[in-house]
C-alpha cells in the first residue's frame, strides 16, 4: 500500500511539472532514449502510474545494459531503489482515454547514485566520465538552429531531430568547443 501511494505521488507530482532543465549540462547526470508506452487499467490515472512505472524500470535497465555495459547477474531491483536514482524525467506526446495511456518518457539518472546502488549489491561500478571516440548529445531544437552554423564546424552528426530536441553525435576531443558556444546539452 505504501509503495502505491510513494509511485502514486511520484507520478503526479512529475506530471505537474515541465522540466527546462531537462537538457542542462550537469557532470554525472545519464539520460536515456525515450521510452514508447502504451498501457491500460481500471482508469487513466492508474493507467498512467503503471505506464511510467513500467517505463522507469525499462529506462534503468537499458541504460545499466546497453550504455554502462552491466548486464551479468542484475538482482531484481525494488521501484524505490530505482526512483531514488531517478535526477528527473521528461513526458511527451502524452495522450489518454478513460482507460488508457500512451507516452514517450526520457528518464535521467544521477549517476552517482546509481554506483552506489549497484556497490550495495557487490556489483563494483564507480561513476566516471566515459572516453569513447564519439558522444551522443542532446539539445533543445531552438538552440540547434540558432547556432547550426558553429555546430555545422564541429562537424556534429544529427542523429534525431524533433521539434524539442535534437540529438547530436560529436566527437570526443571537439566536445570542449562545444561547451564554448555555451549550449545547453545532456549526455546521452
Amino acid at each position: 500500500m505504501k509503495n502505491s501511494v510513494f509511485i502514486f505521488c511520484f507520478v503526479f507530482v512529475f506530471s505537474l511539472i515541465k522540466f527546462d532543465s531537462t537538457f542542462a549540462d550537469e557532470n554525472g547526470i545519464l539520460a536515456t532514449d525515450s521510452i514508447e508506452i502504451k498501457q491500460q487499467s481500471k482508469n487513466s490515472l492508474l493507467a498512467k502510474e503503471q505506464a511510467l512505472s513500467i517505463a522507469m524500470r525499462r529506462a534503468f535497465s537499458d541504460l545499466l545494459k546497453n550504455r554502462l555495459e552491466i548486464s551479468d547477474n542484475l538482482p531484481a531491483f525494488s521501484e524505490k531503489e530505482i526512483s531514488d536514482c531517478v535526477y528527473d524525467c521528461s513526458i511527451e506526446h502524452e495522450k489518454h482515454s478513460e482507460s488508457t495511456y500512451i507516452c514517450e518518457v526520457i528518464y535521467r539518472f544521477d549517476e552517482n547514485k546509481i554506483s552506489s546502488l549497484l556497490n550495495k549489491h557487490g556489483i563494483l561500478y564507480k561513476a566516471e566520465k566515459e572516453t569513447v571516440s564519439n558522444l551522443r548529445i542532446a539539445i533543445y531544437t531552438d538552440d540547434f538552429i540558432k547556432n547550426s552554423d558553429k555546430l555545422n564546424k564541429l562537424n556534429c552528426a544529427v542523429e534525431k531531430f524533433s521539434s524539442e530536441r535534437v540529438i547530436l553525435t560529436i566527437k570526443n576531443q571537439d566536445i570542449e568547443e562545444f561547451k564554448k558556444l555555451g549550449i545547453r546539452y545532456v549526455q546521452m
